[in-house]
């Protein structure tokens, strides 16, 4: 596909929570980079509720709406649906982990998957500083590090002991 920065796109996308959007907003600036265009992602919520506040902060996502993909049709030059579970059928070695992974975002919008699938969200310098003084105060750990969830809201997600323990091992 020829890169076009002229084309309008939407993107439709049901994320569960958070770790969802941030996959998802990891493919979506792979698609910008490989395809172009002015991208609109179609969020639950409302434009100004937390998912798109949150969305309108990733790189590659140009705006946010809540129109239903049957609604201003004529806005767009192409029409993304990925609906609730792009991975549908790709399960790996970790079954627990499904429609939430970038690579499989990616695979959904057809783009080649990145090497770099980090999730690039634009804070505000207020909330950068609030967060260096929490993590001053508060947290031990100083220079760069991970945080990780134990549970998802969703059940299938949560990892069993094994999937953690072989983590540990890969971090040692």
């Amino acid at each position: 596909d020829v890169l076009d920065r002229n084309r309008r796109i939407l993107i439709c996308e049901e994320y569960g929570g958070i770790g969802d959007m941030l996959s998802f907003s990891a493919a979506v600036r792979a698609y910008k980079e490989q395809r172009g265009g002015h991208i609109t992602v179609r969020c639950k919520g409302g434009v100004d509720g937390p998912r798109a506040i949150i969305l309108r902060r990733c790189e590659g996502v140009d705006d946010v709406t809540t129109v239903e993909v049957t609604q201003h049709k004529e806005d767009y030059d192409y029409i993304v649906n990925l609906g609730l579970a792009p991975a549908q059928g790709e399960m790996k070695e970790i079954p627990h982990v499904v429609s939430c992974r970038p690579e499989s975002y990616c695979r959904a919008l057809g783009i080649v998957v990145p090497i770099d699938l980090r999730a690039r969200i634009a804070l505000l310098d207020s909330e950068r500083q609030e967060a260096q003084e929490l993590l001053r105060t508060h947290v031990v750990i100083s220079g760069e590090f991970i945080l990780l969830a134990r549970k998802s809201s969703e059940p299938y997600k949560d990892w069993t002991d094994s999937y953690w323990n072989k983590l540990r091992e890969l971090l040692e």
